[in-house]
């Protein structure tokens, strides 16, 4: 009887060892198998490498490969006037966002093609926030030339009714930071590029000067020390025809304080870039057309002396540029 027992036990362990023992195939190395592992950091750095290399293919620095983006951005990127689009990939893959999908798609985009750049947050100047309140995002990008400012989204065009019309304005890349600072009040002071940054305060009492008016001929850093000694002028109205002229015309001599007095002298000299073209310099009060401009050259000259309260507007061509408001 033990020795049936024993006989029995035997085979029990017997089966077990060999049950245990079984070859199932596991993976002898794991490391055999690590390519099947996904890696999600290096799949997006890749996704976005590829995005974003056609865009700056041919660019051979780093001020190009900037322009390059800020281009197909105004390009391609609608504003999104429901206010929901926030974030780089969504922005990309719905072609259209809010400043700060602009911005950080901007800098996602940059730093795949080894270029620097920053979103920068503050506050901002428009028609709708003239006391320069507006919440905004806009981007810093280190080139050749150091830190350069750009807007791509007030860059890419504007909403007008509740919707969105493409506008390509190239002058809100590379902006004068003495220029950026009449629209744009960063919440670092240090992201003004600016020797003396100016105050809030200052910044609330400043006119709406864009910088397009740098295309025309006016020096950014002129125009802010004037308004900074006159805190409180107001800059004259510049119309879209100002924007659409530009590269046609130079403004040589023309007041920066959008009102003018009436009784008071002005020579204004402007310059036409287009003359060949037959491009002359005009203007008119409210009602009234002013032919008394004088052409030397390329350059018309007006003395202009209003004797009543009125509306003075000034012409390129077929185009109204710009306006101000003449009072006692």
């Amino acid at each position: 009887m033990t020795t049936l027992r024993n006989s029995i036990l035997i085979c029990l362990v017997l089966f077990m060892v060999v049950s245990c023992t079984k070859n199932y195939d596991y993976p002898n190395d794991l490391e055999d198998h690590s390519d099947d592992i996904e890696n999600p950091v290096n799949d997006e750095y890749q996704i976005w490498k590829e995005r974003v290399m056609p865009i700056v293919e041919g660019c051979t620095t780093h001020y190009d490969k900037a322009k390059a983006i800020f281009d197909w951005e105004c390009a391609n990127i609608a504003y999104d006037v429901s206010y929901s689009i926030y974030k780089a990939e969504e922005c990309w893959n719905q072609r259209k966002g809010v400043c700060q999908a602009y911005s950080e798609l901007f800098v996602k985009l940059a730093a795949h093609c080894d270029l620097e750049a920053v979103v920068i947050s503050g506050k901002c100047r428009t028609l709708s926030h003239m006391d320069g309140d507006g919440d905004h995002a806009w981007v810093k990008v280190n080139t050749e030339k150091g830190w350069i400012l750009i807007d791509p989204t007030w860059g890419a065009g504007y909403v007008s009714g509740g919707e969105f019309t493409f506008y390509y304005k190239a002058y809100w890349f590379d902006v004068d930071p003495a220029l950026m600072i009449f629209t744009h009040f960063p919440d670092n002071y240090y992201d003004q590029r600016l020797q003396n940054p100016v105050t809030n305060e200052q910044f609330r009492s400043l006119p709406n000067v864009d910088p397009k008016v740098a295309f025309a001929g006016w020096n950014g850093h002129e125009v802010l020390g004037y308004f900074l000694n006159y805190l409180g002028e107001s800059a004259p109205t510049f119309y879209l025809g100002f924007t659409e002229s530009l590269g046609k015309f130079e403004l040589v001599q023309v007041p920066f304080n959008g009102k003018m007095k009436v009784g008071q002298t002005y020579t204004l000299k402007i310059r036409s870039l287009a003359i060949e073209e037959g491009v002359s310099i005009g203007s008119w009060e409210t009602n009234h057309y002013l032919v008394d401009w004088e052409q030397e050259g390329d350059l018309f000259t007006f003395v202009y002396r209003p004797e009543t309260e009125c509306e003075f507007h000034i012409a390129v061509g077929n185009n109204g540029i710009m306006k101000y408001d003449v009072t006692n």
